[in-house]
């Protein structure tokens, strides 16, 4: 239920980001907020406690973001008082990251290895794969020893397995379906 709320949310400041052209902003800025929300525990405490009025944290808002974000993103805000969602702002700006990278074109993915990818390495594979998928790629690279070599691929949803241990794992599952 709160995925869906969340997404509802995102849809709808994706839309004014794309009326006002003000998507890479939107981006930074929920970003920026939900960082903040999520490290400053007090924050949290004041945002979410009952007696808070909304017109308290509408003026807080107000004197803390008042000139550091766009006025749009802080209606934004005011909307997210009224209706009880301050506590979705993480999920509202996963949501609003995942709109933004479909519109960009944008996909993050992991590459996987038992030992640390140069940066070369990382932009050379970077590149073949946004020529391959028509996509710009922004790849980062994660060490998993077990793997033994290879690499494991992850793309949003998609899973590429060409670490050693996946094909020692393949390989043994095999075996056991070989009747004698």
């Amino acid at each position: 239920m709160a995925e869906l709320v969340a997404k509802r949310y995102a849809e709808a400041l994706f839309e004014v980001g794309v009326e006002e052209n003000l998507l890479d902003a939107f981006k930074e800025e929920l970003t920026t907020i939900a960082d903040l929300f999520e490290a400053e525990i007090g924050y949290q405490a004041i945002l979410q406690h009952p007696k808070v009025s909304k017109s308290e944290k509408k003026a807080m808002f107000q004197e803390l973001f008042t000139g550091k974000i766009t006025q749009e993103m802080l209606n934004f805000l005011f909307i997210l008082v009224d209706k009880h969602r301050l506590g979705e702002i993480r999920e509202i700006q996963m949501a609003f990251l995942s709109l933004y990278h479909e519109e960009r074109k944008i996909v993050e993915a992991v590459a996987t290895t038992a030992i640390a990818m140069k940066p070369a390495a990382i932009e050379k594979m970077a590149a073949s794969l946004s020529k391959k998928l028509g996509k710009d790629v922004r790849l980062q690279n994660a060490v998993d020893t077990s793997l033994i070599g290879g690499v494991l691929l992850r793309m949003k949803d998609q899973v590429i397995d060409g670490s050693v241990q996946g094909k020692l794992n393949k390989l043994q599952e095999e075996l056991k379906q070989v009747t004698l």
